[in-house]
């Protein structure tokens, strides 16, 4: 089975990171393929070549609207979306003949709002899935072009994944039968860990940007602090220094500078996770939450904003939920005084969950059931295949 797939961003982040692990099982079950990416990226290269995939660098833009950020935007405006017109056009063009120079029998679009594999898969007549990872206006703020409707058409001629059963939802999918809900897989059922001894510590994992939230976890620590000094806040992750200036201002600010510890980037947030007594998942919508799974396998439990699939994946392993600044405080404070029992039972619970709906063997297994699907379908309803 030959399979094109499109990946729309190079950086190893939760899209990346969750494509990597569905390449890896599929490749042990026969699966060869072919990857396109925007730009050149050594690091991501040698590990799509490591895995056994041939690899594309095609240039993309999305299909969406550009965003006015000031005057220079609004006078350039016509210009910038006459070159995307045109970009995208390319792209199909070079998709075209890539599925036709390889022999493709399936195209796999790692992203929403990118049409070109959509487009070059049907003009070809091969099957095209769909994996939408995002809700696009709500957590990027992108607006489909020329609209959602007819972006939630395209979605309903093609097969789709969902990476949350909202998103599904978001996308008015619940009653189109090749559309379905299929949990990223975020490690294998036998990695699971259960520390018992703890540091005294709140910890965000995320990319340090305004829609993560961490200004609102920092005003809620601070408050913490007035009623316990004994809790430290870790930040992980890289992101905009701008802002992470701002949030290291208001922390001093606020009082609690000297508890508030910013990593930066690391490679090993799982021992974080292990060793703190809760992650905080403050985002104003993730369309999955990569770490908020990855957190019960790693026996950490998980404050989370009552939104999207950080609603959705609590719901299933338990944890806490909030709504907002004053939520939070009341969950951390619970977090703090939670008994040992309950707090070690809540762990056991979320990591029973989380074997079997995000482990990476039910994620490999229910994608290659959709391209079994896709592929027999096409083969009852057209002869045509690119040759």
């Amino acid at each position: 089975m030959k399979i094109l797939y499109i990946l729309h961003i190079t950086k190893m982040h939760g899209a990346t990171l969750s494509f990597l692990t569905m390449l890896k099982g599929l490749v042990l079950k026969g699966i060869d393929p072919v990857v396109v990416m925007p730009q050149e990226n050594a690091d991501l290269c040698k590990k799509l070549k490591e895995i056994g995939a041939k690899v594309y660098v095609v240039k993309r833009e999305y299909n969406a609207w550009q965003n006015i950020y000031n005057w220079h935007t609004v006078v350039k405006y016509p210009y910038l979306m006459t070159k995307q017109f045109l970009v995208r056009r390319q792209q199909v063009k070079r998709l075209k003949r890539i599925i036709i120079d390889e022999k493709i029998e399936l195209v796999h679009t790692n992203v929403g709002p990118i049409y070109a594999g959509h487009d070059a898969a049907h003009s070809l007549n091969i099957p095209h899935v769909w994996h939408i990872r995002e809700y696009g206006d709500l957590d990027f703020g992108i607006r489909m072009l020329p609209s959602k409707s007819y972006f939630r058409k395209k979605l309903h001629q093609d097969w789709v994944i969902t990476i949350t059963n909202d998103l599904l939802k978001y996308n008015e999918l619940e009653n189109c039968p090749r559309a379905c809900t299929i949990y990223n897989g975020v490690r294998k059922k036998d990695e699971v860990f259960l520390e018992h001894s703890r540091n005294l510590q709140f910890l965000c994992a995320s990319r340090v940007i305004p829609p993560k939230g961490h200004e609102m976890v920092i005003e809620a620590f601070a408050e913490f602090c007035k009623k316990d000094q004994s809790y430290s806040l870790v930040i992980l992750g890289d992101g905009q220094q701008s802002f992470i200036n701002h949030l290291k201002q208001k922390a001093e600010i606020l009082g609690c500078g000297n508890r508030v510890i910013f990593q930066g980037r690391v490679n090993n947030v799982t021992d974080y996770m292990k060793k703190s007594k809760a992650l905080i998942v403050a985002s104003v919508s993730e369309g999955f939450g990569r770490m908020t799974a990855e957190a019960a396998f790693a026996g950490c439990p998980v404050i989370g904003r009552n939104t999207g699939g950080t609603k959705e994946i609590l719901e299933t392993t338990g944890g806490f939920l909030f709504n907002d600044e004053e939520e939070l405080l009341n969950c951390m404070i619970k977090m703090a005084k939670i008994p040992n029992e309950e707090y070690f039972s809540m762990i056991v619970k979320a990591q029973k969950m989380a074997k079997e709906l995000y482990s990476e063997e039910s994620y490999v297994e229910k994608v290659y059931d959709v391209y079994k699907k896709a592929l027999k379908y096409q083969g009852l309803n057209s002869d045509n295949q690119p040759n």
